[in-house]
């Protein structure tokens, strides 16, 4: 009971002070609920069942998608898609030659064995010849150029530090790439629980205190 209550809102908990002659107990998957009606048990139950999960559940590219896509809907009119195209997540990078979306603000995503634990964003534009830098130039601290592994096809070959496995990015026009840190703030309020990401919101400001990666 305790677990439960800690979960569901104030309004929501079992209370003393409700009129006991409008309320009455339902057994709710073993836990003792006093709810109004079936109804009321069943949302409660439901609400319960998916923070549980979310807590728990791994997050894949596939949630990122929507996540973008509910963001552009809002901020990204049909306008821009007929000029710049519509921005999608790219496919996983394991280290393999180029970052993809390095040149471009954007924002990033960490996976490990465990599914995506970190979201970031680059919008720096660099200096000297790397005057576009962003992406890549925000990503350096999570991987390691293996100077001794040469392949046929030139690409370089990069390890990860601590456990990190791959990288989901996603680049806008350096023009509009004020949109990337709204999409990073999106992204972690919106996916928050499966993350490392530790966010406060105050004053309206999103204050992120980036993991710095292991061994790194």
């Amino acid at each position: 009971m305790s677990q439960v209550t800690e979960l569901l809102s104030p309004s929501q908990k079992p209370d003393n002070r409700w009129p006991r002659t409008r309320m009455r107990p339902v057994l709710c998957h073993r836990w003792d609920l006093y709810a109004a009606d079936d109804v009321l048990c069943e949302q409660s139950l439901s609400r319960i069942t998916r923070l549980l999960t979310r807590k728990n559940a791994m997050l894949a590219i596939k949630e990122l998608k929507v996540g973008l896509d509910e963001f552009l809907a809002l901020h990204w009119p049909s306008s821009l898609t007929q000029q710049y195209g519509k921005p999608e997540w790219s496919r996983l990078w394991r280290g393999i030659g180029e970052l993809h979306n390095h040149l471009s603000p954007g924002v990033y995503a960490l996976k490990s064995d465990k599914g995506i634990e970190y979201i970031g964003s680059g919008i720096r534009r660099g200096k000297y010849d790397y005057s576009d830098n962003g992406i890549g130039g925000r990503t350096g601290n999570y991987f390691r150029w293996q100077r001794d592994i040469c392949r046929e096809d030139g690409r370089r070959v990069y390890k990860f530090c601590g456990d990190w496995k791959g990288i989901y990015t996603v680049g806008f026009p350096p023009e509009l790439g004020y949109l990337a840190p709204a999409l990073e703030h999106y992204l972690i309020s919106r996916y928050a629980k499966m993350l490392r990401n530790k966010v406060k919101i105050s004053g309206g400001l999103l204050a992120r205190n980036s993991p710095k990666a292991r061994g790194g």
